[in-house]
């Protein structure tokens, strides 16, 4: 088009004065710049691709960008119908009018339109990488807090991270092989409190709770020594009473009251009158030792136990409820409760001084008896309190533990 109107103006160089042909050079130079200056689009229109491509999830980027190059083709198509005109009329009009003539199709409706197309799209991009790069912080802050958790607990747990890499089973896995759900201890703990106030008569459960007040008992509960109590209530109760006695009433308050009073306390409650039936699936020594094992399990993550110990064979011995391999799990398990004071609790002992119960009840006690001696004779850093009550009489007692351990509610007052 250059070429053209060069022609005509020399074939037309004699009918002028050559100020005239200077100015019209000047005129056309000027609308050509401007042609060209609407057509230099910023970078990010070709960068428009990619852009789309890193936030394809976001929805507003690809509207953007489609508005953008529906802009830009409505420009072209208005840059086509200008030129479409005849060569000589355009030519004719650049040379003869102002320079103003045509603006509004060559820059403001071409320029200008696809200039504010571009402006929308920076917005929406920017607006969408300030978006991305929240999101990146955010998770860039959680994984930091993350490994900084991790690496003070392998800092404070030098051999931690490679125990729980050797690990056969997981805590969750070992609590389903125990088999006992702790919401079924604090059904039992609410059942016996309640039934416990109804049967028995305020008289004795006031008589009981006094051997808070006692010495051998707040020796018991005040050493910082690993102790075990059996208290023996030689009472004359009815079998209603014997499963909810007024000495059940003392275990659940007790229980309660520690786990209130300190984080460091973990309350291990057992209630034989509560599992006393033929067929119950939790009697009996190794019920006991179940729902002690599934107590202290409950009360651990994961960063608290080594497990790497255990092995199938070990957790074949849970799952068949071997009585010598679930007390090797409470220990395993007392001694990962660092720091805290570990409060093992059986209520109701009477039930399981039968026959088919009491070589297991035996089993357990000298258990018990064995793990406190070991615990003081070693500072493993944890506290058993063993208590063990009998609402009457027991026919054994006095074989399984010494006279000290032994606290008769005669002697209270």
């Amino acid at each position: 088009m250059a070429d053209y109107v060069g022609t005509f103006m020399k074939t037309h160089a004699g009918e002028r004065d050559p100020s005239w042909q200077v100015s019209a050079r000047d005129k056309f130079s000027e609308k050509r710049r401007q042609r060209q200056a609407s057509l230099s689009l910023p970078d990010i229109v070709e960068e428009t691709e990619e852009y789309v491509e890193i936030y394809d999830d976001d929805p507003r980027v690809w509207k953007a960008a489609e508005d953008l190059y529906l802009g830009i083709l409505d420009g072209v198509e208005s840059m086509l119908q200008w030129i479409d005109k005849s060569a000589l009329e355009r030519a004719f009009k650049v040379l003869t009018r102002p320079t103003t003539f045509g603006k509004n199709v060559e820059e403001d409706t071409i320029k200008e339109n696809i200039e504010g197309n571009v402006a929308k799209f920076r917005n929406v991009v920017l607006m969408s990488q300030h978006k991305h790069i929240n999101k990146s912080l955010k998770a860039l802050k959680e994984q930091l807090n993350s490994q900084l958790k991790y690496a003070d607990w392998v800092r404070d747990n030098p051999k931690a991270e490679k125990l729980v890499a050797k690990a056969f089973i997981t805590l969750d896995e070992l609590r389903s092989s125990i088999g006992f759900d702790p919401k079924v201890n604090q059904r039992d703990m609410v059942t016996s409190m309640i039934d416990a106030q109804k049967v028995c008569p305020p008289e004795l459960i006031s008589h009981a709770m006094l051997a808070l007040r006692d010495k051998k008992f707040a020796s018991w509960l005040q050493s910082n020594e690993s102790q075990i109590l059996f208290i023996e209530g030689r009472m004359k109760l009815s079998s209603e009473q014997e499963a909810a006695s007024p000495l059940t009433m003392l275990s659940c308050a007790l229980a309660q009251l520690v786990a209130r009073q300190s984080e460091r306390s973990i309350p291990l409650v057992y209630l034989c009158g509560q599992h006393n039936r033929p067929n119950d699936p939790y009697s009996g020594a190794s019920g006991v030792l179940r729902c002690w094992n599934s107590l202290i399990a409950e009360s651990f993550t994961p960063r608290d136990v080594d497990l790497s110990a255990i092995n199938l064979s070990f957790i074949d011995g849970v799952r068949a409820q071997r009585l010598d391999v679930l007390c090797m799990l409470l220990r395993h398990l007392v001694l990962a409760a660092t720091d805290k004071v570990v409060f093992v609790i059986l209520d109701g002992a009477l039930w399981l001084e039968v026959n088919r119960h009491v070589q297991g009840l035996g089993d357990v006690v000298l258990f018990l008896s064995n793990l406190v001696t070991a615990l003081n004779q070693r500072n493993y850093g944890v506290i058993v309190k063993v208590l063990i009550t009998h609402p009457s009489t027991s026919n054994h007692a006095r074989k399984w533990l010494p006279k000290e351990c032994i606290l008769e509610m005669d002697d209270v007052r």
